[in-house]
């Protein structure tokens, strides 16, 4: 089999959207785990294949993204698996909410490829947001928001602190004049270690520019 088709973009009626080698026996969704020969995926109406296809990123390009952003990160990989699997986590919190941002991967064992990258935002243990990731455009615009967005909302916390001592200030029978301002929490110390905001550095492969994460937005540096 020529390597251009060896690697094809699938999708399933879960949402899901991953990368398959040929050279397995079957196709495994990453998500709700429907198994399907490539006999049986000709004819399903559950799973389908887009194309040739690969993400754009080499396993240790991707974990140079996380690293760069904070994230922490947990192998769950089994010896009998045929594919590696790792769960990178990124917790940030201020007085109003707590941010945990998932982010699953699997890669193909003995090859430089990624397989999945499943994507899951949840707001105070709410969940709001879960996705398949293909290129690495897609996973440096969703931090980019995602960073903006937790500025945006350590921000307001700050304000709103400042009005509600304002206001007890402005009442000396209901708080002491004497009393400094209450601390402000931008960040906790959480999963064990001291997170820092989603601002650093992303580099991408040459040729698709220099980008970079700041809290304003995405800038791309061609």
């Amino acid at each position: 089999m020529a390597e251009a088709d060896r690697y094809v973009e699938l999708g399933c009626s879960c949402g899901a959207e991953w990368i398959e080698d040929r050279l397995e026996p079957d196709a495994t969704c990453p998500w709700c785990g429907l198994k399907l020969s490539w006999n049986k995926l000709e004819t399903s109406d559950r799973m389908g294949i887009a194309g040739p296809g690969r993400i754009d990123m080499s396993p240790d390009h991707f974990q140079q993204i996380l690293e760069n952003c904070s994230f922490v990160e947990t192998r769950s990989s089994s010896r009998r698996s045929r594919y590696n699997s790792t769960i990178w986590t990124h917790l940030f919190a201020n007085p109003q909410t707590i941010w945990e941002v998932t982010i699953a991967l699997t890669s193909f064992k003995g090859d430089e490829q990624l397989r999945s990258i499943t994507f899951s935002l949840r707001l105070s243990g709410l969940p709001v947001l879960c996705t398949s990731l293909m290129t690495a455009e897609q996973l440096v615009f969703l931090l980019a928001a995602i960073a903006r967005s937790m500025e945006l909302a350590a921000t307001r916390g700050r304000r709103w602190q400042r009005a509600s001592y304002a206001g007890r200030l402005s009442n000396p029978y209901q708080h002491d004049r004497g009393a400094s301002l209450p601390p402000l929490c931008a960040e906790r110390r959480l999963a064990g270690g001291a997170l820092r905001p989603l601002r650093e550095s992303l580099p991408l492969p040459a040729g698709r520019g220099a980008w970079h994460l700041h809290a304003a937005g995405l800038a791309c540096a061609r």
